[in-house]
């Protein structure tokens, strides 16, 4: 599951009015990705114990709970410039904030091996399915980086208007990105983040 925090551009001002107009560059700007991951605890000995932990402390978007969660913040700073007959962006960074959650368990003595082996799995598969929206993350934060740097205006007077359409366009374009992933994956079901697992729920009958 994703969950979007904010879009934010910092302009810092303009420069050279009289600078001569060049080519768009693609190596011009930055990409500065961190990636965060933090757990919430849960307890218990059985699939069931643990399955109503998960279920009570896992993190919340509008109002329905999961198990695991992806959440960004981007941010863009950058200069214009003004040149004879256009203005363009430069010095350009976009830095993009990841945090993860994900469940931590603590197995109590005398758990049996199986389930401790089940949750492993489950983590892995649940971290895995997590990665595909901290990718997404990261291509969003090289897609406005390009964007920005290929935009031009006639004058400067909208620079900054139409780099918050950019932006803006980028993060929905990318939520529909997630949003197709997660009904493809089943919110990481199909990527075995499932608890409890099948063979454990049989075990107990």
């Amino acid at each position: 599951m994703l969950r979007f925090l904010l879009a934010l551009l910092l302009c810092l001002g303009a420069s050279d009015a009289q600078a001569q107009p060049r080519e768009s560059d693609p190596d011009i700007g930055t990409v500065q990705l961190h990636n965060e991951t933090v757990y919430y605890d849960v307890e218990g000995r059985t699939p069931y114990t643990l399955l109503e932990h998960l279920t009570e402390h896992g993190p919340v978007v509008n109002g329905k709970r999961f198990f695991g969660l992806t959440e960004w913040e981007v941010n863009a700073e950058y200069r214009w410039k003004e040149h004879t007959t256009r203005c363009s962006i430069e010095d350009l960074t976009v830095r993009v904030m990841v945090k993860t959650h994900l469940p931590q368990w603590h197995p109590p003595a005398g758990t049996p091996f199986e389930t401790r082996t089940a949750w492993d799995r489950f983590v892995r598969a649940l971290d895995e399915h997590e990665d595909g929206h901290r990718r997404f993350a990261e291509e969003a934060g090289e897609a406005i980086r390009w964007r920005l740097i290929s935009l031009h205006t006639p004058t400067c007077d909208r620079i900054r208007e139409e780099a918050q359409r950019v932006v803006v366009a980028v993060l929905d374009e990318y939520d529909a990105h997630n949003r197709a992933y997660d009904a493809e994956t089943g919110h990481g079901r199909t990527q075995d983040a499932v608890w409890p697992p099948a063979h454990l729920v049989a075990g107990t009958h």
